[in-house]
């Protein structure tokens, strides 16, 4: 089966993290293309070398944050299968929401739906994280859910701490 199909059915909740290949070529792919995107995104809103620097802190946190999760449950082993779901599936988010986030930037007083539209990929996201939390750690839905919400406000308020200096808070 092609790896994109599986990385779009954990994004429809029909697979779990331990459907992705085990590949450290895998993993090192969607390490680099999240940095990628991520940095884009941030490249919107910032110059290239502070979206870098952004898009690396919010990489190492999520990594950080995934072995944090797992060693506290003694399930280290499941790092790279959980890490390349996550990192895939967040890329295929922020890939598509790409356009909205460039509208909204670009055009003063975009519309509400471009808006909505956004809010519903975030929330989508965070559902899919938390369904991947859940199977990597085997436990209930709204556990993974509840970490998948943690880890959003807890790095939201890191990388504002980092960045507010510069004045490009996540």
């Amino acid at each position: 089966m092609n790896v994109l199909n599986i990385f779009v059915e954990i994004c429809f909740l029909m697979r779990g993290p331990q459907d992705t290949p085990a590949e450290e070529g895998l993993f090192k792919y969607v390490l680099g293309l999240y940095f990628a995107v991520n940095t884009l995104l941030t490249s919107l809103t910032t110059n290239l070398f502070f979206a870098l620097l952004q898009a690396f802190s919010e990489l190492a946190l999520l990594l950080l944050f995934i072995w944090a999760v797992l060693w506290f449950s003694h399930k280290t082993a499941r790092f790279g299968q959980t890490a390349t779901a996550m990192l895939a599936c967040g890329s295929l988010f922020t890939i598509a929401s790409l356009p909205f986030f460039y509208w909204i930037e670009t055009h003063i007083g975009a519309s509400r739906i471009l808006s909505y539209t956004v809010m519903l990929l975030l929330a989508w996201n965070l559902v899919v994280a938390g369904h991947i939390l859940r199977h990597a750690l085997s436990k209930p839905l709204s556990f993974g859910l509840g970490l998948s919400f943690l880890y959003v406000f807890f790095s939201y308020q890191i990388l504002s701490f980092l960045f507010a200096s510069t004045g490009i808070a996540s």
